[in-house]
């Protein structure tokens, strides 16, 4: 096959048309997001629905909007979301009907027409049809708080929602089963650390939805070992920048995972030109431009938030 020369200038106004092609946004507008579940005037007695449609190229986000009883006459905006995903779960009330629709958008424009599909959720009272959405904590959420906040969805025609903490999970043992006649409760404060299953089903005098579940794990112990400062040298000079700050510290403490906090200043007590860094890997290369002596410290911090001791400051010195 011939070899086909473009040339500098062909070669240049392909790497444009490249280029442009990654930094300009498509246009939305004359687009139509094509909705997929719940079908079309469909009737069903299932309160909790999960919105499915398709996505479209260029779209960076998508706005799900669910309104009673229709768009031309609007009670109630169950809702107005942006998602990222082409898909959103909510709670509907039995008896009710909805119109729902998406609108696909970017940085820079929206599909301005789009599909409207209704929706009927039939009057019952059987709660096996619906599901609890639980909104906080986030599943998998590892803290060292002592009272946490837990928070969920409400559901028509139930009487209260069964609240229940086991440890380590649903084979283990239920520390906690309370009923509740809100959307929340604040508890926690008695849970040692470990890690623990929450969950809430809505309950009322016949039936009851299953149980929703999320994990967490409580860590409320804070690093116990010292980080070892390993180079440079304690009171090391240097002409160039720049410095790797290294040390040691056990990869395990028992708790969750850990990093640490690396701090540099200009003074032994840390309060001039304080510099604090993050780090995963046991050093960090700092640059700063002050021909100066800078202290520097180290601390290790679990992911939940819990501050170990600090190691012994040492010091090295920036020279012309």
């Amino acid at each position: 096959m011939p070899l086909v020369k473009i040339g500098l200038t062909g070669l240049l106004f392909f790497l444009i048309v490249w280029a442009c092609d990654d930094i300009f946004e498509i246009d939305l507008s004359g687009k139509k997001v094509v909705l997929i579940a719940p079908g079309d005037s469909i009737h069903t007695e299932y309160g909790t629905q999960t919105f499915y449609w398709g996505e479209v190229k260029g779209a960076s986000s998508y706005n799900l909007q669910v309104v009673t009883p229709s768009f031309k006459h609007i009670e109630q905006f169950l809702a107005d979301t942006n998602v990222t995903g082409p898909k959103f779960t909510l709670n509907l009330t039995p008896g009710r009907s909805y119109e729902w629709r998406v609108i696909a958008k970017n940085g820079s424009s929206k599909s301005d027409s789009f599909y409207i599909w209704t929706l009927q959720i039939d009057s019952t009272t059987d709660l096996r049809k619906q599901k609890v959405l639980l909104n906080s904590p986030a599943d998998n959420m590892i803290t060292n708080i002592k009272k946490i906040g837990f928070n969920w969805s409400l559901i028509s025609n139930t009487t209260g929602y069964n609240f229940q903490i086991w440890k380590p999970d649903l084979n283990g043992s239920r520390v906690m089963d309370t009923t509740v006649t809100s959307e929340n409760i604040a508890t926690g404060a008695n849970l040692a650390d470990g890690t623990y299953i929450w969950g809430v089903k809505a309950i009322n005098n016949n039936t009851s939805t299953d149980l929703a579940t999320r994990k967490m794990i409580i860590d409320r112990t804070p690093p116990k070992n010292v980080p070892t400062l390993t180079a440079p040298a304690n009171k090391a000079s240097f002409t160039t920048w720049p410095i790797d700050l290294k040390w040691n510290r056990s990869d395990s403490d028992g708790g969750s995972s850990l990093y640490d906090s690396v701090y540099v200043a200009i003074d032994t007590f840390f309060t001039s030109n304080v510099s604090a860094y993050k780090s995963t890997t046991k050093t960090f290369s700092f640059t700063y431009n002050m021909d100066t002596m800078y202290f520097w410290k180290v601390k290790t911090i679990d992911e939940a938030g819990n501050s170990g001791p600090e190691s012994p400051i040492q010091k090295f010195t920036k020279s012309k």
